[in-house]
């Protein structure tokens, strides 16, 4: 991994408006400042932005913990994000991690981004971000071949944790070699291969559990064969006999079928007969209702001049009962009408006369007193203008009292300004008295040493104006405490003044408005007042003359004209009443005798009708019943018949159930026995299957071996011990002046183990026996050990290696000798960023990034 360009926000001690730091045309350069500034807060930043972790610390038992999310966000902020470009394996990648904060703390979300450079300029990028953020860091940890863990093993000497590698435990040594060494690969061939194995032997297992179960099926190929026989025997007895007895079923069913067709012969008979005579009953009962019909219409016939009188004099009794009603609808409305003019004039007369009185109570109630208060209200309006005069006369003694008030603020604010510079010259002469008290003190006129004597005049002249100044600072805060005293009253009585004169001249406005209101209403009711006089006048002749309602008048006089031509008279029209009651049992009798002369031929000719269908019911009736006689002979034998034909049907059909039965058992044998065919074969099959799985199995077993942790992997690590150790050695050796040298041991028990061994002039040491400054020159060698075997690995030069302080541990001597390894290895890196605030350090490198931080957070500049 070789990073391009970092950029932040809000992260840990930078802001948002940090610039990108560009590493491209860095190859070897000096990341400094002043501690607490930031310097290794930017790796953290590539650190969080590519594995989410920040700031990693080692425990106790090799495992690393690290920052909490809430304490790598700038305080004060809700989000935070760092961008990084790299490179990895010649393709360009972009990383984007994001953090938001909810409100109080809650609902925080981290988002992760993975994007892939889609063109050579890098200008483009296309995302290949996995579903959830976990499985992104899945993703980038495979593009980088390496998890944070190893990252800080390897390439990156964080700070206070140089010596990770070498403190962890020995297990947790060998773990870290394994995965620099990239074992893991190794690993997940074992692991296919052994899951491979498992699902073989369960392949192995299934197909056993069927060679079993095929092999109790195929045993039982003999007993099906020996039924076989035995259900062809039985078949071949029992088909002639099922044939015979269909035929004597078909004979006895054909017999039986001609007998049920006369019975139903028969039945159709019977029921024919009893439709004849329900006919005969209805023809009988239809001749007695025309016979009496044909009498009635006679007898009415006869009677025709009396009904005919009687029916004419009823039309002539009608004819004058529909004059009489029409005269008196007539009449009845008439009156109506009549009744609504009458009380039209009644109430308009009334109305007249409800507006006279209105007039008169408005004009000796209302409009006379209102006419009448013009003068009165002059009056007023002249006492109200004397009113006015005196209140202007008070407005002037207002604005004096006004001024008084402001020439005491003007007071106020001149000895206010006054103290101010009184404070000012005594806080003065109070410094230039101190220096006088510290010793050699210097004149403030000519800048030259002032002797003992002219210490002390300038001691008594700066006293004696000390003291004027604080007198006439007393005196100006007595004077401004009694003026300001005086100014309150002032404008306290300011204020009554102005509100009593504001009062009384919006009482005077208001009254004014009121005059001037009642003046115009006074002026309006006089206009009112002969207006409703006039109005009363009229309205007085208008009830005397009776001028009023004359259409109404004349529509009543015309009414009374009609009424009278009507004619009507509701004595006669009683009298014709009684007499249609009377004469109306005539129109029944006429309606009979026109229907009786209609009707009477074509009730003759139905009787006639009827009679002879009556004869001919009775025909029918004879020749069906001389049937059903012969019939009934031939039906005697149709139950015996019945009674054979059930016992050879079932006989017939228990003969073919017996049959179909055995065909059926026959096609389930030779069904089990081709069956068993099969499976025979599929045995022979299985077996063979079985045989190519135990091989397989074996083959993956072997592998599981071969590619476990006592396989291959323990052969790679063994061969790279050697040349970690001698690269560590080289390194050490150049740092020490050759005075001390590691070994690296796998335990001989269980290889599970990497042990260190130290050693100088003085012999073989424990690690924690080292100074500081001894230890971190081993941590060091092992480190670029460890960083020289990471690139061997991939088979490219190494990368990138970051290495955070350390040097504060070593004397000048120290530094220098490590400047000097760094320098003797850099063409073996892409890029060495050195991390110190040391000043004799940062000299030693041609490029420097140098971090400070202000009010506004952290920033930097490569120089």
């Amino acid at each position: 991994m070789i990073p391009l360009k970092l950029s932040v926000k809000n992260f840990m001690c930078y802001r948002d408006d940090v610039p990108a730091l560009h590493f491209d045309s860095i190859h070897v350069a000096c990341l400094c400042g002043d501690n607490g500034h930031g310097k290794t807060a930017l790796l953290d930043a590539i650190t969080w932005a590519l594995w989410g972790v920040a700031r990693a610390t080692p425990t106790g038992t090799g495992s690393i913990n690290a920052l909490r999310m809430a304490d790598l966000m700038h305080m004060g902020q809700t989000d935070m994000s760092v961008e990084l470009d790299f490179t990895a394996s010649d393709q360009l990648y972009r990383v984007v991690r994001r953090h938001t904060v909810g409100v109080r703390g809650k609902n925080s979300r981290t988002t992760l981004e993975l994007q892939i450079a889609t063109d050579d300029g890098g200008e483009t990028f296309r995302s290949i971000s996995r579903n959830t953020v976990r499985e992104t860091g899945i993703r980038i940890s495979e593009i980088l071949n390496m998890d944070f863990k190893t990252f800080v093993n390897t390439a990156y000497l964080a700070q206070g944790q140089a010596d990770l590698f070498t403190t962890s435990t020995p297990t947790e040594r060998k773990k870290c070699l394994a995965e620099v060494l990239d074992l893991s690969y190794y690993q997940r061939l074992s692991d296919d291969a052994n899951t491979r194995s498992r699902s073989l032997r369960s392949d192995m297992q299934q197909a056993l559990t069927a060679i079993n179960l095929h092999s109790e099926e195929t045993a039982r190929k003999p007993e099906y064969e020996q039924r076989l026989a035995a259900v062809n025997a039985a078949i071949a007895e029992t088909t002639p006999q099922a044939a015979s007895q269909r035929k004597q079923v078909e004979c006895l069913r054909a017999e039986v079928q001609r007998l049920q067709s006369l019975q139903t012969e028969f039945a159709t008979l019977e029921q024919r007969v009893k439709s004849a005579q329900a006919d005969a009953r209805t023809l009988r009962q239809r001749v007695v209702a025309d016979e009496g019909r044909a009498d009635n219409y006679r007898k009415t016939i006869a009677n025709a001049p009396q009904i005919v009188q009687g029916y004419d004099a009823l039309q002539s009794a009608q004819s004058e009962i529909a004059r009489l009603d029409t005269a008196l609808s007539q009449k009845s409305s008439l009156d109506s009408r009549r009744a609504a003019l009458a009380q039209a004039i009644a109430l308009q007369e009334e109305r007249i006369s409800s507006t006279r009185r209105t007039l008169r109570q408005r004009i000796s109630a209302e409009l006379e007193p209102r006419a009448n208060r013009l003068t009165q209200i002059k009056e007023q309006q002249e006492a109200l203008l004397q009113r006015h005069a005196t209140l202007a006369k008070q407005s002037g003694a207002v604005e004096r009292q006004r001024k008084d008030a402001a020439g005491i603020d003007t007071s106020i604010r001149t000895l206010t300004q006054d103290n101010e510079r009184l404070m000012a010259q005594m806080q003065d002469t109070r410094r230039k008295f101190d220096m006088l008290e510290q010793g050699d003190a210097i004149c403030p006129l000519c800048n030259q040493p002032l002797g003992a004597d002219g210490q002390q005049h300038l001691r008594a002249e700066y006293q004696r104006t000390g003291v004027e100044s604080k007198a006439a600072y007393s005196e100006n805060a007595i004077r401004i405490d009694a003026l300001t005293n005086k100014g309150k009253r002032a404008a306290a009585e300011v204020a009554a003044l102005e509100a009593k004169h504001n009062s009384s001249s919006r009482a005077l406005a208001a009254e004014d408005a009121n005059l001037k209101r009642d003046e115009q209403d006074s002026l309006q009711a006089q206009e009112d007042l002969a207006a409703a006089r006039t109005a009363l006048t009229d309205t007085e002749r208008a009830l005397k003359d009776k001028a009023f309602a004359q259409n109404e008048r004349n529509e009543l006089a015309g009414l009374e004209t009609t009424i009278a031509a009507l004619e009507y008279d509701a004595e006669a029209h009683q009298q014709v009443r009684k007499n249609v009651s009377e004469l109306r049992q005539f129109d029944a009798a006429h309606h009979a005798l026109n229907e009786a002369q209609a009707n009477l031929p074509a009730v003759d000719e139905a009787l006639h009708t009827t009679r002879q269908m009556l004869a001919e019911r009775q025909a029918d009736i004879e020749a069906a019943n001389e049937r059903m006689s012969a019939l009934t002979q031939d039906l005697e034998s149709l139950p015996s018949l019945t009674t054979a034909l059930s016992a050879a049907v079932s006989q017939s059909e228990q003969l073919a159930d017996e049959l179909r039965r055995a065909e059926i058992e026959r096609g389930v044998l030779e069904s089990n026995i081709s069956r068993c065919e099969d499976l025979e074969k599929q045995i022979s099959a299985l077996r063979q299957e079985h045989k190519r799985l135990a091989r397989d199995k074996s083959i993956y077993d072997e592998l599981t071996v071969a590619f476990g942790k006592n396989g291959i992997q323990a052969l790679v690590i063994e061969s790279a011990i050697p040349q970690l150790q001698d690269d560590a050695n080289a390194i050490l050796g150049r740092v020490t002046d050759n005075r001390m040298s590691l070994k690296l041991e796998l335990d001989e028990s269980t290889s599970e183990r990497l042990e260190i061994r130290i050693g100088d002039e003085l012999g073989t040491r424990d690690y924690l026996t080292f100074s500081g400054g001894e230890a971190f020159r081993i941590n060091f060698a092992l480190r670029i050990a460890l960083s020289r075997l990471l690139a061997r690995r991939s088979g490219a030069p190494l990368p990138v290696l970051f290495i955070d302080e350390g040097f504060g541990s070593q004397d000048r001597s120290g530094q220098e000798r490590l400047t000097e390894a760094i320098q003797s290895i850099q063409d073996e890196f892409e890029k060495i960023i050195v991390i110190t605030h040391i000043e004799q350090m940062k000299e030693a490198f041609p490029v420097r990034i140098e971090v400070r931080k202000s009010e506004r957070g952290s920033t930097f500049a490569v120089v």
